[in-house]
């Protein structure tokens, strides 16, 4: 019974210890993190799968001296990605200079790709001197739509070009009207698209709308290209805004190979048959003088 008692006031000893120890990095960390104040929120607190929002990242200098050079690295895990140029699950910015007591902020457009899981967590990593050692959080809540979206991506050949396809369909199975309903096709540079926006004022209880997108791929088109299709419609909270993104990949076309190819071969025979003249008249000139 004694070594029991001994080996369990062993373990409380150690326990209270390691607590110890932790509160004082959690003093030193909270005291070292106090000149920079970090705030992080969503314009939208829920978001429903591919559903646009934008995160606003405040950081405040506390203290009596300018900030320079703050690394930034914000994380979306798994359900977020940050859309610039492309999507992103990691992003990372860099603030220059802040003034004493003054306040910067970073404002990043972003998107749940998945609602599977009920909440999604976005984490702030920053710090000066190139590291990021404090951290701040801000929670997404992932919700389903009673409004139902179909989307899918392909691709054909017609008429020797290839076109980029995508069909939507939207269908209200809420028990309350959506308006405003628009949705449009958006292609790299160099695609022609070739159809119009499908906007829609009204969809009552278990109405659709659908629309076949098209455009038309530029003869330089190769490897993996990004297409995105976007829509949104305003219910009785809000208004809400969408981006779905397809990669389709397109193969080299040879016609440019072709028409760089019959150029060459053309102006080598012109190039020769001005020679070939300018050769013969200077045959003619001579005889002529003799």
């Amino acid at each position: 019974m004694k070594t029991k008692e001994c080996n369990n006031n062993q373990r409380a000893s150690k326990c209270k210890l390691l607590l110890a120890l932790l509160l004082v990095l959690l003093f030193f960390t909270c005291f070292a993190n106090a000149k920079i104040l970090a705030n992080v929120s969503s314009e939208k607190q829920q978001l429903q799968e591919n559903e646009i929002s934008f995160l606003e990242i405040s950081f405040y200098n506390d203290e009596g001296m300018a900030v320079n050079d703050l690394s930034v690295r914000v994380e979306g895990g798994e359900q977020i990605v940050f859309v610039e140029e492309t999507d992103r699950a990691t992003i990372a910015k860099k603030i220059d200079f802040i003034g004493a007591h003054e306040t910067e902020k970073i404002r990043l457009k972003m998107k749940l790709i998945s609602a599977k899981k009920p909440s999604a967590t976005i984490y702030v990593y920053y710090g000066t001197g190139g590291a990021t050692p404090f951290a701040a959080a801000t929670y997404i809540e992932a919700v389903e739509s009673p409004i139902l979206v179909k989307a899918t991506a392909s691709k054909k050949t017609s008429d020797g070009s290839e076109k980029a396809i995508i069909d939507f369909k939207i269908t209200n199975f809420s028990k309350t009207p959506i308006t405003a309903i628009a949705a449009e096709m958006l292609a790299p540079q160099g695609f022609e698209i070739k159809t119009e926006p499908l906007i829609k004022d009204v969809l009552l209880e278990n109405e659709s709308a659908e629309k076949s997108f098209e455009a038309l791929a530029p003869l330089n088109a190769a490897g993996e290209q990004t297409l995105k299709l976007s829509y949104g419609y305003m219910d009785g909270n809000s208004i809400h805004y969408f981006e779905k993104t397809f990669l389709l990949n397109f193969e080299r076309d040879n016609r440019l190979i072709y028409a760089a190819i019959g150029i060459i071969v053309l102006l080598v025979a012109v190039y020769f048959f001005v020679s070939k003249t300018k050769g013969q008249k200077e045959v003619q000139g001579t005889q002529k003088k003799k």
